[in-house]
């Protein structure tokens, strides 16, 4: 058997756990040594008095090692209660730190505040709310309960479908405050963080249709182009006459691909920030003005006028320039080429009350009108007018160089902008485009919980 030699950092650490216990109870040794000197003097010959104050002495220590369990017990509860403080002024400058959206859940997944992105993105969250209430989907609830029942950190996928597709990375992490965590098992508090992933989708999603599109729109337009320069090179090589014949309708399809490419992309780059609130203050009496100018050399063409009507003043509201122009561009040029029939089409800026699918309060709104005087659209027609690629005759689409996707644009833009649009048709008498944005309204979006 070999003795193991005792190392300095022991001796050093016995001695200083020794002298740590007796200054601990250094006051019950003095009051212990005060009594026994008592005793001892008041009756130094009595054997009895010597027992008696030896048995007494005995009480004293067993009472005060008592005092000490109940005393540390105690502590170990206060420990506990202390569980239940919210850290109010480290977390909340930590949560509005984090540029996401992100919530703090007390250990019964109640909310206990949130940061302003989590405010804009979803709303007014009220404090002592449960989370499940605002989130009804059965994965939160069952990651919340994974996370309260064994503490460790969980990440799932969510969806918000209203009023815009948003899909989100919903981690739930543990916050355990307390140093006697295995007395009263679960986090103390939960902090939720919503990671965007819409963009990501978006890209996935656009990338698979983008495919899908354009095999089949450019298969024509390829195979015209592909058969007209077999024809260039082979039996029509020396045929002067049909050569121009040919190279004209060449560029015809080529830029219908052109066309159909650039629709594609302008839709695919809106649908990415469908999500996004636009935030600028546009005038619509500035847009309109805008794109009737630009679309005086097609009128001109379909030898047909556009009317404006609308009153002095600003039609403010907020939106993005580029994409305003652009809606309402696609709305007239369309009444220009479909409906020209009447040989005039009609741009009004109105304020008007709200519809009621529209706004239920029925606030004031300003509305574009674009009224053309054509032959109309039949009513089972209106409801896919917007869908991407529909046509209602598509062989006038195809000899007026439409792309199918047109309507499609306009109905992103304004869903990402809150408008909505209204069409009104009947045959024989023309078609009506109504787009409602409600009033800009001056708000602050400051909220506090």
């Amino acid at each position: 058997m070999v003795d193991h030699p005792v190392s300095d950092n022991e001796n050093t650490s016995t001695r200083s756990l020794l002298i740590g216990r007796l200054l601990e109870a250094r006051w019950l040794l003095i009051a212990l040594a005060v009594v026994f000197l008592f005793f001892s003097s008041r009756w130094p010959d009595s054997e009895r008095m010597l027992i008696l104050a030896y048995v007494l002495l005995c009480g004293v220590i067993v009472f005060s090692w008592r005092k000490t369990k109940e005393a540390k017990a105690l502590g170990i509860t206060a420990e506990k209660k202390q569980r239940s403080i919210w850290p109010a002024t480290q977390v909340k400058m930590f949560v509005n730190a984090i540029p996401e959206p992100c919530v703090v859940l007390d250990g019964e997944g109640m909310v206990r505040y949130t940061n302003t992105p989590m405010r804009d993105a979803f709303g007014t969250i009220t404090k002592g709310e449960l989370l499940t209430q605002k989130f009804r989907n059965p994965d939160v609830a069952s990651a919340l309960s994974d996370v309260k029942a064994n503490g460790l950190s969980v990440s799932i996928p969510y969806r918000e479908r209203f009023p815009t597709e948003r899909h989100y990375l919903i981690h739930m992490s543990p916050i355990v405050l307390s140093s006697y965590h295995e007395a009263a098992p679960g986090p103390d508090f939960i902090c939720v963080v919503m990671l965007e992933q819409t963009e990501r989708y978006r890209l996935e999603e656009f990338r698979s249709e983008f495919i899908a599109n354009v095999s089949h729109e450019l298969r024509t337009p390829i195979a015209s182009l592909t058969g007209f320069i077999e024809t260039l090179l082979g039996p029509a090589k020396d045929d002067e006459v049909n050569r121009e014949r040919f190279l004209k309708i060449m560029l015809e399809q080529s830029q219908r691909m052109g066309r159909l490419v650039g629709d594609l992309l302008s839709l695919s780059r809106i649908e990415m920030r469908s999500h996004l609130r636009p935030t600028n203050e546009v005038n619509l009496a500035a847009i309109v003005n805008h794109v009737t100018d630009a679309m005086v050399p097609l009128a001109k063409e379909a030898q047909l006028k556009v009317n404006i009507k609308m009153n002095d003043g600003l039609f403010m509201v907020r939106g993005d320039q580029d994409e305003l122009v652009q809606a309402v561009g696609n709305l007239l040029e369309n009444a220009i080429k479909y409906g020209g029939d009447g040989k005039s089409v009609d741009v009004s800026v109105l304020e008007v009350p709200a519809p009621v699918e529209f706004d239920k309060k029925g606030r004031e709104c300003y509305m574009i009108d674009v009224q053309d005087c054509g032959k109309g659209i039949d009513s089972v027609h209106i409801p896919r007018l917007t869908e991407r690629f529909y046509r209602v005759d598509a062989e006038e689409s195809k000899a007026k160089m439409g792309t199918g996707l047109g309507l499609a644009v306009v109905k992103h833009i304004l869903a990402r902008h809150q408008a909505y649009l209204r069409i009104v048709s009947t045959k024989g008498e023309g078609t009506s485009f109504k787009i409602y944005f409600l009033k800009l309204e001056h708000t602050s979006d400051n909220q506090n919980i």
